[in-house]
């Protein structure tokens, strides 16, 4: 395989799309049938990567702003050039991303807002995250056992209503 290229078979037909981590966020590119064409894709993938942690460096962490990070994505997203002019600029490669936020004293891992596409959703998926990451950042790092039900609960609020800002319906059923 390639580092940063998943494979998948649908109907016999081998499919690759590129994907990585940034800080919170996973962004990937659309499916395509052309090792090739997702490699390129990979590429734009790196360059956003490479913009965004040149603003930030790797210090994806409690002391940058919600607003910060997402100014930098969105620049990096607006200033990521086609590359050799072969279809593999931002549009063409259907990028996609959705954003985990810790929650592993409640649920063992994390909890991770709906993955939009860059192009028509990066403003909904932005506010679904930023909603979800200021909710979980309220919340203390280390809280009394009796006081984890309730924290959890207004966690589990937040999180449908980011997947509701996102234009998604919550995988959870959640009382009010």
């Amino acid at each position: 395989g390639v580092y940063g290229i998943e494979s998948h078979l649908r109907k016999g037909q081998l499919h690759y799309r590129a994907g990585l981590s940034l800080g919170p966020f996973r962004l990937m590119s659309g499916y395509c049938g052309d090792l090739a064409l997702a490699q390129r894709h990979l590429e734009v993938l790196r360059s956003i990567q490479v913009r965004v942690e040149a603003k930030l460096g790797t210090r994806f962490c409690a002391s940058v702003g919600a607003g910060e990070v997402e100014e930098y994505l969105k620049a990096a997203l607006a200033e990521t050039p086609a590359l050799n002019g072969a279809g593999a600029q931002p549009t063409s490669a259907k990028i996609r991303f959705f954003a985990s936020i810790p929650a592993k004293r409640w649920i063992g891992g994390a909890l991770k807002t709906p993955c939009v596409k860059v192009d028509d959703g990066l403003e909904a998926g932005l506010k679904a995250w930023r909603h979800l990451w200021t909710a979980r950042s309220l919340v203390p790092q280390l809280l009394p056992k009796e006081q984890l039900r309730s924290s959890w609960t207004q966690l589990q609020q937040a999180y449908a209503k980011a997947w509701a800002l996102a234009g998604c319906r919550s995988p959870w059923r959640v009382s009010e």
